[in-house]
């Protein structure tokens, strides 16, 4: 790759419009972020500890994205899904989570349900089924699992109340990707936000490619 452009085994070159899922905003092995790699590859490749330049990273994240206090950097988005979810489990003592149908945060099983669910046994549109995306996910992971109709904040309203007293956390795109980029109704995140309040519940925002809305991203557009 180089700058928007991509060549393929066979020497075909062509545009890349998709850039790795818009993590390479500035293209493929641009001077810069070469040089800047090389660099820092000869001061070392690989430490168990926090370094100076993460806790710079830390501190810009935090600057620009006005929920976060704190980071834990992991290395992918499967695995940061994985611990936020973990983590509400912990912070409030239940056990199920709620996503949205059709959205995507990793491929760690608990996020591996009604991702691209067959239709025909995704159940009704305003209270969807937990359908599994691969053999192994287990029966006991589906009963943990509420699945949610996206941008239908009457039918959300109602799975709540109905799970509320298992329901640790609600995880949402704030725009939905791998389903098609879907972005939420105006006014639908933010009604969101107050039902999980009223109901002790957290709201996990995965921000990936919203984080191009704005300087801090989709939650700084929604309030």
């Amino acid at each position: 790759g180089e700058g928007c452009r991509i060549i393929d085994v066979d020497g075909n070159e062509r545009i890349d419009f998709f850039n790795n899922a818009t993590s390479l905003i500035l293209g493929h092995a641009h001077p810069a972020v070469v040089k800047a790699v090389q660099e820092r590859v000869a001061l070392g490749t690989a430490f168990h500890a926090p370094t100076p330049l993460e806790i710079e990273l830390a501190r810009m994240i935090c600057e620009r994205v006005r929920s976060v206090e704190k980071l834990r950097f992991t290395n992918s988005g499967t695995e940061a899904c994985m611990f936020a979810l973990r983590a509400a489990k912990v912070f409030t003592g239940k056990k199920k989570i709620s996503k949205f149908e059709g959205g995507y945060h990793g491929t760690s099983e608990y996020v591996s349900v009604s991702v691209h669910p067959d239709l025909s046994k995704a159940g009704p549109a305003d209270s969807p089924l937990s359908v599994p995306e691969a053999a192994d996910i287990s029966e006991n992971i589906l009963k943990e699992v509420i699945v949610m109709p996206f941008n239908n904040i009457e039918a959300v309203e109602r799975i709540v109340r109905r799970e509320k007293d298992d329901l640790a956390c609600i995880i949402v795109e704030p725009m939905m990707g791998s389903a098609g980029i879907i972005p939420a109704k105006k006014g639908f995140l933010a009604d969101l936000r107050k039902i999980t309040q009223e109901n002790q519940i957290l709201l996990i925002f995965d921000e990936v490619q919203t984080f191009r809305h704005s300087w801090g991203g989709a939650q700084e557009l929604c309030g």
